[in-house]
């Protein structure tokens, strides 16, 4: 008897022993762990520190001993100290792969596609071998362009005969018309398509897809010390859920202005449709904003900068899987809403009051329009209502220690960013220790619908926003005020008491509105013949599924007209 229990003694005590060692190497690498992410104030890393050194030293005390109790329990503590540390060290593991990728900007995928008409016999990419293809190498880099078609000839096995066309509009003019019998290009235009045509997708199907790896150009913007300077973030959000690329149309257009000193951060939304210039692509062309990220986000940021005399330091980009990600990961968001609406596509309702989002709720809060009297910038309002409600919930201790690796991992591969990783830390940590309070105002530009050819579009007239330019040269105030540190506690929505458009593209007095002359030298009238037929098909195109005139029904005119212009000066039948 005496030997059994004298080599349970023995097993136990080896036992001890592996796991005392299992758990030394595992708080030597949970500590480099946390020193090397940072995550937390030094004073927090140096106790957590003592603390597993403190852990370590009673297991070992107690596998010293032969009593029987104590060495049971210091193995028990081993054990639950080694779990902790292993799972801990995973999670800090894997957030620290997604600021690696989040931040990453060296290279991003595209996926192009080969797009038949719906009724064609092929079914697969190499049944369109002997096709003759449409191309747009305008819509690609010289370079990019090339390596795309090396990319087509090899998936295929052979070269293709091609018709490059300057722009969309010439693309799908040329499928619809049977120039050429597929078109071949990147899968983020689909949208641009349906702005020419609604019906585009039911018209058309793909039967091939290539992914295509491309180098980015890094995005060089200004940056400073975020925790001690004012910075412009810019927020944008793409309008699907592909990959995520820094190019791409937006969604949303938003710039966080922030100053830390001062605790302030303004929520600038700018209409995606404002009529404007891209610098160094469109020249004295003007295209609606949301199409500058065709081209990049460079020129989108390149555009706001010089839209608003700022200099934006960061970008931020997510896109619709993004966005119910994050608010998924980090346990929903809570809102007050105005009004009650409906998101029909969803079967959505949103009630009046405080309401609680899951991640797809937010998401359709965040886009719907055709529902709300004030249309697109009712989304506007909507959409900065959850960019505010983010803020307020993931500047909150408690909700970035306890979600900290949910969001990481809800943002792997669902968000892209200049910021550094020592950026980001940096501000986590200083949100975890500080528990910093923020005053968040929002504001909104404002502009007038027109009608307007588009650049992107190869010279097709669609429906723009003209930027008002008091709206404009507001917004361009406050920011600045912002950033020079004035307490700005309560933002009024800019009320215009004169419509001045930005450009003299078309008339800037608002009763002379139908007088205007478009950029080929046309003369006149809102809904001129060469006009109204695109206009009652397109005028809302992806954004504006129903009629011209539901818009401006009896129910909402009145509105409209209190927030946008004098009743007695518009005309519907313009």
């Amino acid at each position: 008897m005496k030997r059994i229990n004298k080599k349970r003694r023995m097993g136990r005590k080896i036992a001890g022993l592996i796991l005392l060692l299992i758990e030394t190497v595992l708080t030597v690498l949970f500590s480099i762990v946390l020193i090397k992410y940072n995550i937390f104030s030094w004073s927090l890393i140096i106790l957590i520190i003592i603390f597993l050194l403190a852990m370590l030293f009673i297991v070992f005390r107690t596998q010293r001993r032969r009593a029987d109790g104590l060495q049971l329990f210091g193995m028990i503590l081993s054990i639950i100290m080694c779990i902790v540390m292993a799972v801990g060290s995973y999670y800090f593991l894997v957030a620290g792969k997604t600021l690696n990728s989040i931040t990453d900007q060296t290279y991003s995928v595209k996926l192009y596609q080969i797009v038949v008409l719906k009724d064609d016999p092929a079914e697969t990419m190499e049944d369109t071998i002997d096709y003759k293809y449409g191309t747009a190498q305008a819509l690609d880099s010289n370079t990019h362009f090339i390596s795309v078609m090396v990319e087509l000839t090899n998936e295929l096995g052979a070269e293709v005969d091609t018709n490059d066309y300057t722009g969309v509009s010439q693309l799908y003019d040329a499928l619809m018309n049977g120039k050429v019998q597929a078109i071949f290009y990147e899968n983020s235009y689909d949208n641009a398509f349906a702005e020419i045509d609604e019906d585009y997708e039911s018209k058309v199907k793909v039967v091939g897809e290539i992914n295509v790896k491309q180098a980015s150009a890094k995005v060089q913007t200004t940056t400073v010390d975020v925790l001690k300077s004012p910075f412009i973030v810019f927020l944008s959000g793409g309008d699907d859920y592909f990959e995520l690329s820094t190019t791409g149309r937006c969604d949303a257009v938003v710039l966080a202005v922030v100053n830390p000193n001062t605790s302030q951060i303004l929520l600038c939304s700018i209409p995606r449709d404002y009529y404007v210039q891209f610098p160094g692509v469109t020249g004295e062309e003007r295209d609606k904003l949301t199409h500058s990220g065709i081209y990049g986000i460079d020129v989108t940021i390149d555009t706001l900068n010089e839209l608003l005399d700022i200099e934006i330091n960061y970008y931020f980009r997510v896109n619709f899987s993004s966005m119910i990600e994050i608010v998924d990961a980090i346990g929903g968001v809570e809102v007050y809403n105005e009004y009650e609406f409906d998101a029909p596509d969803d079967e959505l309702n949103f009630p009046q009051g405080n309401i609680t989002l899951s991640g797809v709720e937010a998401l359709q809060y965040a886009r719907e329009r055709y529902t709300l009297a004030r249309g697109d910038f009712a989304r506007q309002e909507h959409q900065q209502v959850i960019i505010e409600a983010l803020i307020n919930k993931l500047t909150k201790p408690t909700t970035l220690a306890l979600n900290y690796t949910s969001l990481m991992e809800a943002l792997d591969d669902s968000a892209l960013t200049n910021m550094t990783n020592d950026d980001i830390l940096g501000i986590i940590r200083n949100q975890i220790s500080t528990g910093q309070e923020w005053n968040i105002s929002k504001v909104i530009a404002l502009g007038e619908t027109v009608y307007q050819p588009s650049y992107a579009m190869g010279g097709m007239s669609l429906a723009m926003c003209m930027p008002y330019a008091e709206s404009v040269e507001y917004v361009s105030s406050l920011i600045h005020r912002i950033q020079a540190g004035e307490i700005i506690k309560d933002v009024t929505e800019y009320e215009p008491t004169t419509y001045t458009y930005i450009t003299d593209l078309v008339s800037t007095e608002y009763d002379d509105w139908n007088g205007y002359t478009d950029d080929n030298g046309s003369d006149g009238e809102y809904y001129e013949e060469d006009y109204e037929e695109d206009y009652e098909d397109e005028y809302y195109e992806e954004d504006y599924e129903e009629d011209y005139d539901e818009y401006y029904e009896e129910d909402y005119e009145e509105d409209y007209d209190e927030d946008y212009g004098p009743d007695d000066d518009y005309n519907e039948d313009d």
